[in-house]
């Protein structure tokens, strides 16, 4: 609650907070594991654009997040084979949030 003082008549506001719903609980990309795909940015997963046991080359685009009408493609760090897709399309990711595993 604040209290001020306006024209000499005391007021009081109460603020209320209230926990969003979108809380991300999912894993966290470890940055020291090369084969760790990270989230680069808070937003929502636009489109997964491989599957489990796809080979991608570097600078594939594997997928994409969107933020405020921006989107940003993120790309295969190098050759190699997909493990497994944490996130999918239309999911909720914070900064560093493990996409995708490589083998």
């Amino acid at each position: 609650t604040v209290i001020f003082d306006v024209n000499g008549v005391e007021q009081h506001v109460t603020i209320e907070t209230h926990k969003a719903d979108d809380t991300f609980s999912g894993p966290m990309a470890d940055a020291s594991n090369r084969k760790h795909i990270g989230s680069p940015m808070p937003g929502a997963v636009e489109k997964v654009c491989v599957a489990a046991g796809d080979d991608v080359v570097e600078g594939q685009t594997i997928a994409v997040v969107s933020a405020m009408k921006m989107e940003v493609e993120v790309k295969a760090p190098g050759r190699g084979k997909i493990k497994r897709i944490v996130t999918e399309t239309g999911s909720k990711v914070i900064d560093g949030a493990l996409m995708i595993e490589f083998e």
